[in-house]
């Protein structure tokens, strides 16, 4: 999944038959989705990730077979109309069946990034997204070559992290599959080292396996790792660690999951600078926040059983998660937070703006303004005048902000949204929820 600067999101999944790659984008919020398939000759086509530059380029990254007897071919296309078409622009064996899962990434001067392993473990810049002008660079890294489910982050600053799980073997206790990170401080060019962001886990004579890592850096420069720690199959929790010195080190791991958490976690930072773990468990996907650089975390929220795949948020606060479940693409969203961005100033008064959509179905956006510190609680009023929803209840700074009323389990109707400042200041809007 990716999110572009104007907030349009896309998902790519794999389909079978002649159709085998599918891109779908939504301009409102996933309310609606519009689709696009692409054929081709090969046995089988695969998405592996997708990003979307500040031009509004979409990159597709891929892999392909011919036959099973073929080698993983990687494939990097670009899309200049939102989706609709895509063109190759690079191709190339990989290594083994092909460093499974390679990544991408753009920077703020829409440079493309890929990581994956064409029999070197390396990164790939792509300056300006121009295929010709191309940068390679070796990760260092002693493992047994299998290396797998890397994560890809590029700072604002440009400093490029990423990690991976490597499988190493240790003549006292035998095979163990560790985390490791490393990071590029000249844009690309080179990388410093590699870090171990794990610790040994042994448990008699079994070693822990950890996996499926996940990575996100914040505005500050705290790099996340979360990965999922295992010692017998299907039972394993969710461990978070952080470096505050640029990666150079990480924190002891925190156990953020019982025992019954599945496969991946995902990492996000929102609009407000906050860090956001999603992770997959028996009995649904969870979520939690932290707002203090990782010192502490809210209490999980079961969001539901939507199979993990992908977690994005976008710059309105809402957070977008992607997940496969029984054969089926599921998609979901959360406004576990207030937006207030920068270049929309500050507010000299009190003001509650027309919704958008309106009339709206399924979801809807509500900006208000706020003219000095104040408590400022924000709910909603079905038409008999019984509150159905609080959506802001917080003393907020001067400033102009959005939120997101989502309305999915809501019948069709008038609805009124109201303001209140310090119970000295309310201002009501109308809201129409059409089926």
């Amino acid at each position: 999944m990716a999110v572009d600067d104007s907030g349009t999101i896309y998902v790519t999944f794999a389909g079978t038959g002649p159709v085998s790659i599918f891109v779908v984008r939504s301009t409102d919020h996933g309310n609606t989705w519009t689709q696009y398939g692409y054929a081709g000759t090969e046995l089988s086509r695969v998405p592996r990730d997708i990003v979307v530059d500040h031009n509004g380029n979409v990159w597709l990254l891929w892999i392909s077979w011919f036959d099973e007897f073929s080698p993983a071919i990687i494939h990097l296309s670009k899309s200049t109309n939102r989706g609709q078409t895509f063109t190759t622009l690079f191709t190339s064996l990989s290594y083994a069946d092909g460093f499974f899962y390679p990544k991408l990434a753009v920077d703020a001067e829409n440079s493309i990034y890929m990581l994956w392993d064409d029999s070197e473990f390396k990164l790939t810049k792509f300056r300006h997204g121009n295929i010709a002008q191309r940068v390679d660079a070796e990760i260092p890294n002693d493992t047994l070559k299998i290396d797998s489910h890397p994560a890809l982050v590029v700072s604002r600053d440009f400093v490029i992290h990423c990690v991976w799980e490597g499988l190493f073997y240790d003549p006292g206790t035998g095979y163990h599959e560790f985390v490791f990170y490393s990071r590029s401080n000249d844009s690309g060019a080179t990388f410093q080292g590699r870090t171990r962001v794990d610790t040994v886990d042994i448990v008699g004579s079994l070693a822990y396996v950890h996996h499926y890592p996940a990575l996100a850096v914040d505005t500050n420069g705290i790099v996340f790792v979360s990965y999922r720690r295992e010692l017998v199959v299907n039972e394993g929790d969710i461990r978070l660690v952080r470096s505050t010195d640029n990666g150079e080190s990480f924190s002891p791991p925190r156990i953020m999951s019982d025992s019954n958490a599945y496969y991946e976690s995902r990492l996000s930072v929102d609009s407000q600078n906050g860090i956001n773990l999603l992770w997959d468990s028996r009995n649904g996907s969870w979520h939690m926040r932290s707002t203090d650089g990782g010192a502490s975390f809210s209490s999980s929220v079961l969001v539901g059983p939507i199979g993990l795949h992908d977690f994005k948020s976008s710059k309105d606060g809402l957070l977008y998660a992607t997940g496969e479940h029984s054969s089926r693409i599921y998609f979901t969203r959360t406004n576990v937070i207030l937006s207030a961005p920068g270049d929309l100033g500050h507010a000299n008064t009190f003001s509650l703006f027309q919704n958008y959509p309106n009339p709206f179905n399924g979801s809807t956006t509500v900006r208000f303004s706020v003219g000095r510190t104040e408590t400022i609680d924000l709910r909603v009023y079905d038409i008999v005048g019984r509150e159905v929803g609080s959506l802001v209840s917080r003393r907020l700074e001067p400033g102009t902000y959005s939120t997101t009323w989502d309305a999915t389990n809501f019948s069709s109707g008038v609805y009124f949204i109201r303001l209140t400042a310090e119970g000295e200041y309310t201002q009501t809007r109308k809201l129409v929820l059409l089926r």
